[in-house]
């Protein structure tokens, strides 16, 4: 069935999580009606009575959804088929991924055996011996009488020294020509063995902590006219742990569904559908039972019941399992919010409670200014047209399925998902990891960090932002992997009655210009920050010494093209940024350090941003650094 084409709009760069995927294009559309003040039952009348045919295109659309969220024989034979061509030509890394994704589209337990069998062979020859154990295990369970994953089992377990006779144990029972009624020698010890194996990283599998408070270090006040606050009630010594809690609710992003875990959020070979989902594609895989059973509780359910949720933003979704997960403290009356100014917060039994006090900003006033935010409502007409606002209702209030649902009750839960939705914006945590990137032929190689997923924890999301910050979140297995367990630890001695902060992103140690810092943070978040380093910190203009005294003032204007493109936007910002570094090292007399900084930046200015005749025009003078 050919995919209906959504309304045409003016291809432009999407940067937030409330208009990616597949749906962006309605949700632009839809929030094109939106005005402030506006509710979503009145945008969802407006559109139905102006522009119904959007909503007809739509239909169409999910109709076309529901049929590709179905598993299907052919995607299942194309990434097998790929991940044997790629196992041939020994890239084994990336027929570990196309076996991976051909698990998504089969149910089928022989087939899926096959599989496990075929990756833990991969695992193998990348001489990740645990991970193939668990895989050539798993294809044990699909089917017992399947020989291979008996003698890859085997193998894998002689690499890790296990003992012998149980491996050539594994080893001899592959090679039965049948293994119908053929009893294992070894069984119960080999299921011993690999309960060990697995054992190593077991801990995050269990059942979700309590957040734990470090000796009641902070109180959270909400001061009139300057917002919410978290602040030291005693002094706090440098790398004191303040808090350590789980997510509320955690969202992989798209472009890891394959590699992590979308419960725990680990980053793993081993990579499983959820047996609940049956004939039916999941968003997401899972590390283990344990992990596939946490998520169908909480919210696989009812997202195995509409093809909206494997269509939908990321925000949105985000949004509806945090509301599945903790209704009673989400579902409020919008001007609930309002009414925190001068309370004192005192550590309640359930720490979930802390989400009633998330502020979201309530981005659709000025959506036209912002580069990301205001599409709440539009998202949220979609989930109500299609039945997912019902199929929540249902779920947080045990509604019997056959029962039809009061309307007003509907919408009311439709403003809950859209309030949820400001509360991500502003709240969301980027829950990362640094990834090693190739090695050079001088054995160095680069560090990248890289966003997993966002999440909203029952405390940590309270902190606010510096740029100069007196604490930092860490994620447990970081730095290179990442759970959905987090620690708030003191980076510095802090006093009594001093707010505590995190680095939502830029940093002045990375971002040096302070310009560029508060355009980041405005533009995701919605605020402008007037953080201690914002606003003692010294910004010059790039331009202003890099040009030759002789050349008038209004001269800088000419050297730039008339628009610059989005590429040369991007190095713009990092030439500031190496300018800021420089002009600051200067400032606190470290003259020779600030050389390779602005030389950096003039490097850049010359051979990708000014025209070639201005060259001339740009003097940089080491003796006046000296």
């Amino acid at each position: 069935m050919s995919q209906p084409q959504p309304p045409q709009q003016q291809k432009k760069k999407l940067p937030n999580d409330q208009i990616d995927g597949e749906m962006s294009q309605w949700i632009q559309a839809a929030g094109s009606h939106h005005t402030f003040g506006m509710t979503v039952e009145q945008l969802h009348s407006l559109i139905a009575e102006r522009n119904s045919s959007l909503f007809e295109s739509f239909d169409k659309f999910m109709e076309a959804a529901a049929e590709g969220s179905q598993t299907t024989e052919k995607r299942y034979d194309d990434w097998k088929s790929q991940g044997a061509q790629a196992f041939k030509q020994k890239q084994f890394e990336k027929a570990v991924l196309c076996y991976t994704r051909a698990t998504h589209d089969t149910t089928d337990r022989n087939k899926l055996a096959i599989l496990y069998t075929n990756r833990a062979t991969c695992l193998y020859n990348m001489e990740l011996y645990e991970h193939s154990v668990l895989d050539a295990n798993r294809a044990v369970a699909e089917n017992p009488q399947y020989q291979k994953a008996y003698y890859r089992r085997g193998h894998a377990l002689a690499k890790l020294n296990c003992d012998e006779e149980l491996c050539n144990a594994d080893i001899s029972h592959s090679e039965h020509s049948s293994l119908e009624d053929v009893e294992h020698p070894k069984g119960t010890e080999i299921a011993e063995l690999v309960n060990k194996v697995a054992d190593k990283d077991r801990e995050r599998r269990t059942e979700p902590k309590p957040t734990i408070m470090e000796g009641s270090f902070i109180d959270v006040v909400h001061i009139p006219g300057i917002g919410r606050r978290v602040i030291a009630k005693k002094d706090i010594d440098a790398g004191t742990p303040v808090i350590v809690e789980d997510a509320t609710a955690a969202l992989i992003k798209n472009e890891h569904v394959f590699t992590h875990c979308d419960w725990c959020l680990h980053h793993t070979p081993n990579l499983y559908p959820s047996a609940h989902h049956e004939n039916r594609r999941s968003r997401g895989l899972y590390c283990s039972d344990t992990c596939a059973n946490h998520a169908w509780e909480r919210y696989g359910e009812v997202e195995s019941k509409s093809p909206f949720f494997l269509v939908c933003p990321l925000d949105i979704l985000l949004a509806f399992r945090l509301i599945m997960q903790y209704p009673s403290q989400l579902m409020l009356d919008p001007s609930a919010e309002k009414t925190v100014g001068g309370w004192s917060w005192k550590m309640p039994s359930d720490n979930s409670a802390y989400l009633k006090s998330l502020e979201g900003h309530t981005r659709e006033t000025e959506k036209t200014l912002l580069h990301v935010g205001g599409h709440e409502a539009a998202a949220t007409v979609f989930a109500y047209h299609c039945g997912a606002i019902g199929l929540l209702y249902k779920k947080v209030t045990n509604t019997p399925a056959s029962d039809s649902l009061p309307l007003n009750a509907l919408w009311e839960m439709s403003e809950t998902v859209r309030r949820a939705m400001q509360q991500i914006l502003t709240n969301g945590i980027s829950v990362s990891k640094l990834l090693r990137l190739n090695t050079n032929e001088a054995g160095l190689h680069s560090i990248e960090q890289r966003k997993v997923a966002t999440a909203i924890f029952p405390f940590s999301s309270l902190v606010n932002h510096s740029c100069d910050p007196n604490c930092v979140l860490n994620f447990v297995g970081g730095p290179h992997s990442a759970f959905r367990r987090v620690n708030l630890r003191a980076t510095r001695s802090i006093i009594k009655g001093t707010e505590l902060t995190i680095c939502y992103g830029p940093h002045k140690n990375k971002i040096h210009s302070v310009k560029n810092r508060r355009e980041a943070l405005q533009n995701q978040y919605n605020f402008l920050c007037n953080c201690e380093a914002c606003l003692s910190e010294k910004e010059e203009p790039v331009c202003e010494v890099m040009i030759d005294n002789s050349s008038s003032s209004s001269h800088c204007n000419h050297i730039f093209p008339q628009q610059l493109t989005e590429e040369k936007e991007e190095l713009m910002v990092k030439a500031s940024t190496y300018y800021q570094k420089g002009r600051r090292m200067l400032r606190e007399g470290r003259h020779r350090d600030a050389i390779p900084a602005l030389e950096a930046s003039l490097d850049i200015l010359l051979k990708e941003i000014f025209i070639g005749k201005h060259r001339t025009s740009f003097v940089v003078s080491r003796l006046t650094i000296q």
